[in-house]
């Protein structure tokens, strides 16, 4: 036994070196014995004969050494392989379409998947990862939708003092651009909040220093910071002894406690972090903290869960089960990245499809190959070859192409993978995307199980062939006839149905974004720069202090050449406003609604060039101390004053009362409620920045960053110099988050949207083209086939372009059912893209125009170019081979 498994390890491992082995001990042999004859007195040269001729047949020999080892399979798999290859080298234009095909398959396949696995499905970068997870709130009714991972103040304390099972910390799952002052040197950097023991739950400690305490994590606790390890190196040249150094945040000093280690990933992507001091009050009064917790280590998922609901039922609902919401707890790994989740899967259901299509593009070649390969197979079988060796054969021809273009498909996906991060980037996720072992491993098995799954119908199909029939002459005749073409003509009419629907979910998706970016600005874009600071400073958190900055700022900034207006406004175009309730002077409080607010100074309309429809603008008297007073959009007069006065009506929100003194025209913003449109023309009230009440100026700037606007007719690169030297001269400790045109916040607002239809645009061409090749490619085979045919009927006095279409129509036919089926089953697909889509209908009549023309475009050349052989042929030398 012990011998047997010897042999078998060295064959497998070293197949080369146990032939030669095999072969010295026969050769060995036969010297022995033709030495045994020579000393019985039998000449040298006989008794070498006498020796072969005992020994028998050498290699039957080899063959059943091989057999005692029980893995001869290996060695005959080993040589079909061989095999395989050097049939790839003879028919290079074959290997070249399916190598080709497949690459772009796996290729595609590889970059995204290298995505969705780092975002959805590898395992978070903390240790025991699967006992991580969040609190979230489900919904009562649909308890399978999306959970919403956001909660109140009053349900945190309640999980943090009520489930024992779980260590839990709060966090804000966003990240707020701040001023950070340090050495002198001033930086906008990304800071998270989160709650004493948040890296404690993640399970990873500062490598320099500490965390946050819960003395600190307290309202009136020390202002302490732990630092990122890009963020230490930058600013302190990674000096371990950073912990008690003392830098400006937000214009108060704070003592930096800890570093955290190199590659530590938060939730967001951020630079530093300080103390959340969750409350109950001010920002704890909203959903606007999310829960990380740890399971104790006897607990299970379903036990916590349970215990979390329990928590929740008196913040969510009655004892009678009307609750609208259940709180519970769910995985981290299945929370973190959940908007992402939606949109990455689809586009990684369309890179399936792709792969689909090649792999019957790819089955269409094999049954084409099998086709011209049906006389050698009946031949083999002739001579006693069986079918199990044939398929054997055939496999390892299969698996020969899935190693080539599995190989070249990893490196289409190697130089695809940066170009994709590099178009995701701006989503705003740390996509910590690589080809590792994961995807080299799930992209092996793609490559191999694709090509072999592909390829058994048509080696089942040659392993059928009939010996008689394939050696008979009248085989050839009739190839392209019959029933024998419905498999390939079936797997076409595939491959075009799924380029259809692909093509029909790219061109709504490119549509939306058109719509999208063609929705009306409300102003005019050109000559106009904007600029972003963040305002979370404890210098400016009073109206009277970003008065003053705005005033000095601004009158800088008019006076530089070129310049026509500038102002600033809390947000700009493009960008999401702040949300706020009213209600209009003298309804019930019940009645309130929704709307934007945006604070505004200086010459901001004027800058943009929005007009004043009613009323008067702002002026510079409307400052603290004055009757406070507003403007309105024609949006907000639209959804909630049509029908009744507009002017000298007064508002109530956030508990001040603003007169309506004039109506501006629209601003196309991010919606941020309502049923709007991602951008549109949503209902807002304009309201002058010095007459802010105080709490509400820190309030807002610790969520938005306000943008100058400046209308430069002059030059736009002069106008952004002159703002950043003014803003610079204003306060040399402010640095500038953002400084370009208004194009660029239209780009940053439609990312998401940009990226998806790139994508899938570029899914779908490539569908398009394999589903053309594999309509050539079958189109070309009928061709070949019917030369004898084709020749004949042109000798007969048929003229070409008659032949030319007789080979063309059929390919136009294939195109036109795989049409058909692929109108059918595109309704589906778009029901899938169902909130992706804007402005658009799913039977917009310029996509079903787009996809027609491409379709047929395709399919005519795809027909067209392999029947044009038809014009080379030679009628007389049809008849004298006939």
């Amino acid at each position: 036994m012990l011998d047997r498994l010897r042999a078998s390890l060295r064959m497998t491992l070293g197949r080369q070196r146990y032939e030669s082995g095999l072969e010295e001990e026969l050769r060995e042999h036969l010297e022995r014995r033709a030495e045994d004859l020579v000393a019985a007195g039998m000449d040298a040269a006989e008794a070498h004969r006498r020796a072969r001729a005992e020994l028998g047949n050498v290699e039957a020999i080899k063959e059943e050494c091989r057999e005692a080892t029980g893995l001869a399979w290996l060695h005959a798999f080993g040589r079909d392989l061989r095999h395989g290859f050097r049939l790839l080298r003879r028919n290079p234009g074959f290997a070249a379409v399916a190598v080709v095909t497949l690459a772009l398959c796996i290729g595609a396949n590889t970059a995204l998947f290298s995505v969705v696995d780092a975002a959805l499905f590898r395992p978070l970068p903390y240790p025991q990862p699967d006992r991580l997870g969040q609190v979230v709130r489900r919904a009562a009714q649909a308890p399978e939708s999306t959970p919403d991972v956001s909660v109140d103040g009053a349900t945190w304390e309640r999980v943090r003092d009520s489930v024992p099972d779980l260590q839990a910390a709060a966090f804000s799952d966003w990240t707020t651009g701040v001023n950070l002052l340090a050495d002198g040197r001033a930086s906008y950097v990304q800071q998270q909040k989160v709650s004493a023991g948040f890296f404690a739950v993640l399970g990873v400690a500062p490598r320099v220093g500490r965390g946050f305490t819960h003395q600190e994590d307290r309202p009136g606790g020390a202002t302490v910071a732990v630092l990122s390890d890009a963020l230490w190196r930058d600013l302190f040249a990674a000096d371990p002894g950073v912990v008690g150094r003392r830098v400006t945040l937000r214009g108060e000093p704070y003592e930096v406690v800890g570093v955290m280690p190199s590659g530590f990933r938060s939730t967001v992507p951020a630079d530093l972090w300080t103390p959340l001091r969750p409350s109950t009050e001010g920002e704890g009064t909203g959903t606007n903290y999310a829960v990380v917790a740890r399971l104790a280590p006897e607990s299970t998922w379903a036990q916590v869960d349970g215990e979390v609901a329990a928590v929740g039922r008196p913040r969510f609902g009655t004892d009678a089960g009307d609750a609208t919401q259940v709180l519970g707890v769910e995985p981290l790994q299945r929370t973190h990245g959940q908007d992402l989740r939606r949109p990455l899967l689809l586009l990684w259901m369309a890179v399936v499809a792709v792969l689909l299509i090649g792999c019957l593009n790819l089955a269409s070649l094999l049954l084409s190959r099998a086709a011209v390969r049906g006389r050698e197979m009946a031949t083999r079988m002739a001579i006693g070859g069986g079918r199990g060796p044939l398929v054997r054969q055939l496999l390892a021809e299969g698996m020969a192409l899935a190693l080539c273009g599995g190989a070249l498909g990893l490196a289409v996906g190697e130089l695809t993978l940066p170009l994709l991060l590099r178009f995701a980037s701006p989503l705003g996720y740390d996509l910590d995307a690589s080809i590792d072992g994961r995807v080299l491993a799930a992209m092996g098995l793609l490559s191999l199980g694709t090509t072999v799954l592909f390829g058994l119908y048509p080696a089942w199909k040659l392993s059928g062939t009939s010996v008689r029939e394939a050696m008979s002459d009248c085989a050839e005749r009739v190839a392209g006839s019959g029933a024998r073409h419905w498999p390939r003509r079936l797997l076409v009419v595939a491959e075009i149905a799924l380029a259809v629907v692909l093509l029909v979910s790219a061109t709504l998706l490119v549509r939306s974004l058109a719509h999208l970016r063609q929705v009306d600005p409300g102003f005019e874009t050109d000559g106009l720069v904007t600029a972003a600071v963040s305002l979370q400073d404890a210098r400016y958190d009073t109206a009277g202090e970003i008065e003053r900055l705005f005033r000095d700022s601004l009158e800088r900034i008019a006076a530089a050449p070129g310049v026509s207006a500038a102002g600033v406004a809390l947000t700009g175009p493009y960008e999401r406003p702040l949300n706020v309730p009213f209600v209009r002077s003298g309804d019930a409080p019940e009645q309130r609604s929704l709307t934007n607010m945006v604070y505004v100074a200086g010459d901001y309309f004027t800058a943009l060039g929005v007009p004043l429809l009613r009323g008067r603008a702002l002026r510079p008297g409307d400052r603290g101390g004055a009757p406070r007073v507003a403007l309105v959009n024609h949006a907000f007069v639209d959804r909630y004053l049509a029908d009744s006065r507009v002017l000298g009506q007064r508002l109530d929100a956030n508990g001040e009362e603003w007169e309506i003194v004039g109506v501006v025209g629209d601003v196309v913003q991010r919606a941020s409620f309502g049923d709007f449109e991602p951008l549109a023309h949503t209902p807002t009230v304009y309201v002058p920045a010095g007459q802010l009440p105080d709490d509400w100026v820190a309030m807002v700037h610790g969520w938005f960053t306000p943008s100058w606007t400046v209308r430069a007719p002059g030059g736009q690169a002069a106008a952004a110099e002159a703002v950043r030297q003014a803003l610079q001269e204003a306060d040399p400790t402010l640095p500038i988050a953002r400084l370009g045109d208004v194009g660029d916040l239209r780009d940053r607002s439609l990312v998401a949207q940009r990226f998806q239809a790139w994508l899938m645009g570029c899914l779908a061409l490539l569908a398009l083209l394999l589903a053309g090749i594999g309509l050539a490619g079958l189109v070309g085979s009928g061709v070949s086939e019917r030369r004898r045919e084709l020749g004949v009927r042109l000798a007969l006095g048929s003229s070409r372009g008659r032949a030319v279409a007789s080979a063309v129509l059929p390919g136009l036919a294939l195109a036109a059912a795989g049409l058909a089926a692929g109108a059918l089953a595109s309704p589906l697909a778009v029901r899938l893209l169902q909130g992706l889509l804007w402005g658009i209908a799913a039977t917009d009549p310029a996509t079903v125009a787009v996809v027609v023309v491409a379709l047929l475009a395709v399919a005519g050349l795809g027909s067209l170019l392999p029947a044009l052989h038809v014009v080379r042929l030679d009628p007389a030398a049809t008849l004298r081979r006939e």
